[in-house]
């Protein structure tokens, strides 16, 4: 240490300056000449932060930016997660495909549907709702695809066999359409699928034999209905019904389908009917054949439904008189002759009688 008034160096421990003999301050050791000299030297008011302390400063302040990032990324995408769970509900989706569907946004509303529907598989409104989008959207086959497991488990939905029946118009599965209603025993579903409902022509009388000639009517409340007699299948070309078909002797396969308004063709009903006319048996004439000596009556025995035709002496055709009441036996030798003809058209065998009248 040197001496404060001399600047001589004292040796350690020596409470005076040997040259000077000035009290040395070993307490205030710090607080010498030179540290004066060095304060004297430092700027007034200035701090030089040591390099280490700075470095680490700005360590501290980037991690407490990168923290604040984080922090707010997160609260970002924690926002966003919830809105998105919020738009994503079923009902939340239901309620946009509705929205799209109205505005004609059928992709968009296609989208949100079919999610929905994923959501919850077995919910009818859902299912119903992504059908008619589809069948909107000229997808038809599609919506039947939708709609078909449907309808094993709301068999008396109304609204899911109206959505079917529309679907498969659409898509001119006419054949499918028509066999849609056959096993329903609902009258609201048929009231309210009335328009696809194209009913198949229900004949007056049963398929079967008969023994006179028929007619046959055909009953298809509201459609046009085309029939056939030959056996083929009938089509829009076929004979259109207008009145009863009448069937005489012989077996006829009648079928015959109906068209209803939107076009839409019935299944077709097939029928076989045999007609075996009977032929009615020669007629029965009174008197007998024989002489007679006074005026004589002949009178010709007329079955229900028949018709008698006569002559004298010439076989008579049914351009002969119609018989309608006795007859004046002639007088002298004339051979009468009788046939009946049956209300099927068919003509029996011919009577013949001779009478001989003399009279004085």
């Amino acid at each position: 240490m040197q001496c404060p008034k001399c600047h001589k160096d004292v040796p350690p421990g020596n409470l005076y300056c040997p040259e000077c003999l000035t009290e040395i301050p070993w307490v205030k050791e710090f607080d010498t000449v030179e540290m004066r000299q060095k304060k004297k030297e430092e700027p007034s008011g200035s701090k030089i932060m040591p390099a280490e302390h700075s470095s680490n400063a700005r360590t501290w302040i980037i991690q407490l930016l990168i923290l604040v990032s984080v922090t707010a990324i997160g609260a970002a995408g924690l926002v966003s997660y919830y809105i998105y769970r919020k738009s994503h509900t079923f009902d939340a989706l239901i309620e946009r495909a509705e929205k799209e569907e109205a505005q004609g946004r059928y992709d968009k509303a296609l989208t949100a549907a079919t999610e929905a529907v994923n959501k919850a598989p077995d919910d009818l409104d859902a299912n119903l709702l992504l059908a008619g989008i589809m069948t909107e959207n000229d997808d038809p086959d599609s919506a039947v695809l939708v709609l078909k497991p449907m309808l094993s488990t709301y068999p008396d939905d109304a609204r899911l066999y109206q959505a079917m029946a529309k679907a498969l118009y659409q898509s001119g599965d006419y054949q499918t359409l028509s066999s849609l209603f056959d096993d329903v025993d609902n009258k609201e579903i048929f009231a309210v699928c009335n328009d696809y409902i194209a009913r198949k022509p229900a004949p007056n009388l049963s398929e079967g034999t008969y023994t006179d000639t028929i007619s046959v009517e055909l009953i298809a409340e509201g459609e046009t209905i085309y029939y056939t007699t030959d056996g083929t299948k009938p089509t829009t070309e076929s004979t259109v019904y207008d009145g009863p078909v009448t069937l005489s002797q012989g077996t006829t396969i009648l079928q015959a389908f109906g068209v209803n308004a939107l076009g839409i063709q019935s299944e077709i009903m097939t029928r076989k009917y045999v007609v075996q006319l009977e032929t009615p048996e020669a007629p029965s004439v009174t008197p007998e054949e024989g002489t007679y000596y006074a005026n004589t009556m002949i009178r010709i025995d007329v079955p229900e439904g028949c018709t008698a035709y006569y002559a004298f002496d010439e076989e008579p055709t049914q351009e002969s008189t119609v018989y309608t009441q006795p007859i004046s036996m002639p007088v002298d030798t004339h051979t009468f002759y009788a046939f009946l003809v049956g209300a099927n058209g068919k003509v029996s065998d011919t009577t013949t009688v001779i009478y001989s009248l003399e009279i004085d």
